[in-house]
């Protein structure tokens, strides 16, 4: 934000100087013409100067304007920041929330993880211990629960 007030503080006394010279060089043509001292180069040379502090001053408002505007938007996007920052920590504790879950069920996952018994080695439900034959089947755990 200093930056941007020094920056309209000079555009503000670079805008006065260039109105104070626009002023004296009236003054002078004014002053030359009633007198008829000055030669026509010399007032043209005036006018000349004259209308380039002009132009100068036109470039000035024009960018104090535009400085304005920046400044404007600047304070949109700080008026923001503190929605933005509490939005941004929400998602950072869901995020947190989350990764511990993901972290409980891995856990949950490797403390029940099967292993896959071959057929030769399967004589009982590894669930409620009933032994496999011509009765109770081998796919008889896929029932079991």
């Amino acid at each position: 934000m200093q930056p941007a007030k020094k920056a309209l503080e000079k555009l503000r006394k670079d805008a006065a100087t260039v109105v104070e010279e626009a002023q004296q060089m009236r003054a002078l043509v004014k002053h030359s013409n009633s007198k008829g001292g000055k030669s026509l180069e010399e007032v043209a040379a005036m006018e000349e100067k004259l209308n380039k502090a002009l132009k100068s001053k036109e470039k000035y408002k024009q960018e104090k304007k535009e400085l304005i505007t920046k400044m404007q938007e600047l304070e949109v996007w700080r008026s923001a920041v503190p929605e933005l920052r509490t939005m941004l920590e929400s998602a950072v504790e869901e995020k947190d929330a989350l990764l511990a879950e993901k972290e409980d069920l891995t856990r949950l996952q490797q403390h029940f993880k099967l292993t896959w018994v071959p057929d030769d080695a399967a004589t009982r439900c590894l669930n409620c211990d009933i032994e496999f034959g011509l009765r109770k089947w081998k796919n008889h755990c896929r029932y079991c629960g």
